[in-house]
């Protein structure tokens, strides 16, 4: 069987379940990246919260391997209280949910795709 899937369906090898996050638009205002290593732009993340998306991408894979809603299902942009909220709480609700069921991150990889701008400069300063 070959490792390829339709877009937004999850990919399955070997009993394993590969997911990914939705995917973020960018806009002309507001920051762009995480906490400590932003990245100057023209161009910034359309979000409700902070939107940072390496915490979002860290939640919801927890949230899937838990098989819990997404993270805009349990922190919908609906609700006013997520307005701006910094994302680290997002982080600290999904681990104290895995802290009580007794789980614990094997490994972790998150990966930005972007055409632009171009993260490979900032990596290399």
């Amino acid at each position: 069987m070959s490792p390829i899937t339709k877009a937004g369906q999850p990919l399955i090898i070997g009993g394993v379940e590969i997911t990914h996050s939705p995917l973020k638009w960018l806009d002309v205002e507001g920051e762009f990246g995480e906490k400590g290593a932003t990245v100057e732009s023209i161009l910034g993340c359309e979000a409700h919260s902070d939107g940072d998306v390496v915490y979002h991408s860290v939640v919801d894979a927890i949230f899937g391997a838990l098989a819990l809603p997404d993270i805009g299902q349990v922190f919908q942009d609906s609700d006013p209280r997520w307005r701006g909220c910094d994302s680290s709480k997002f982080m600290e609700h999904a681990r104290g949910i895995m802290d009580e069921e007794g789980w614990e991150i094997g490994n972790m990889d998150v990966t930005l795709i972007l055409e632009r701008p171009k993260l490979i400069l900032r990596a290399l300063t």
